[in-house]
């Protein structure tokens, strides 16, 4: 009679990169509401695995303890954009009387206005009262008005230019004793076309906030490429449209930052020159 040997199955440690594999999600973009934590964090690193090879996970194998900080972060600070998603469904039409407290107030409520309508704003003019200090007048204007004034010594190859003489305009006089602004008079037409969907790609709208810049150095201190750095961003965010800057704002802020890091030697260079002055 023969004997029947039973092996019982031996465990195995799944990997890193098998439980990256199984957390790839199916489409392009995912709302990290949809993900748990931990998923949001295998697909995270799916994405670093894909631009880096073994040696190199070994060598960077101390960023993913800088990811745990940027989740516990983004718990936190990463609802900037849908906050001014809200607040731009939330505002209100400009009307005659508005006061605001100063300048900034003004030009910020002006600025979500232009985004939900789709064009972008700058300050026009501005008038000082006798003492050259207090702002009695200004006026905040479509970024399209103007005449366009040639600059180019080749007639036939005309500088390219946006201003068309846009009448749309906001104008704030100084108010009351407590030097406030009050909303005086304002045009809201346009004689060219608005698109509020494609509004975030206006000079004006683009902003980084304190907590991206932030991850964005860290990332790349961490030795993640820009690209995959910038699409952290997006899926974080849960899509391009949520985002209030682009792929080339995040080069030329990581570009900028990295001119100004210190290398070695840079600090005891530093130190000796203040020192001969």
């Amino acid at each position: 009679m023969e004997a029947r040997v039973e092996i019982a199955p031996m465990h195995r440690t799944t990997t890193r990169t098998e439980l990256a594999r199984a957390a790839k999600p199916t489409m392009a973009v995912v709302h990290k509401s949809f993900l748990s934590k931990q998923q949001l964090r295998l697909h995270y690193n799916h994405l670093v695995d894909n631009e880096m090879d073994t040696d190199e996970q070994q060598d960077n194998i101390s960023q993913y303890t800088t990811l745990d900080d940027y989740f516990v972060t983004a718990e936190h600070e990463d609802h900037s954009n849908d906050e001014d998603v809200e607040e731009e469904l939330q505002i209100n039409e400009p009307t005659k009387g508005m006061i605001f407290d100063n300048i900034d107030d003004a030009f910020h409520f002006c600025k979500r206005y232009a985004r939900t309508k789709g064009f972008a704003i700058t300050k026009r003019s501005s008038r000082t009262g006798e003492d050259k200090e207090v702002v009695q007048y200004f006026t905040l204007a479509c970024s399209r008005q103007g005449k366009a004034s040639c600059s180019s010594k080749n007639a036939f190859k005309p500088n390219p230019s946006v201003r068309i003489d846009c009448p749309a305009k906001l104008n704030f006089a100084l108010h009351g004793p407590d030097k406030k602004y009050r909303l005086s008079s304002f045009t809201l037409e346009h004689n060219h076309d608005l698109s509020a969907g494609k509004a975030r790609f206006l000079r004006c709208h683009k902003h980084l906030d304190l907590s991206t810049k932030r991850r964005l150095q860290l990332n790349d201190r961490a030795g993640i490429r820009v690209n995959k750095n910038f699409n952290s961003l997006v899926v974080q965010a849960g899509g391009y449209e949520n985002l209030q800057f682009g792929e080339k704002e995040c080069r030329n802020y990581l570009q900028e930052e990295r001119r100004l890091r210190l290398g070695a030697g840079d600090a005891d260079a530093i130190y000796q020159y203040f020192i001969r002055m």
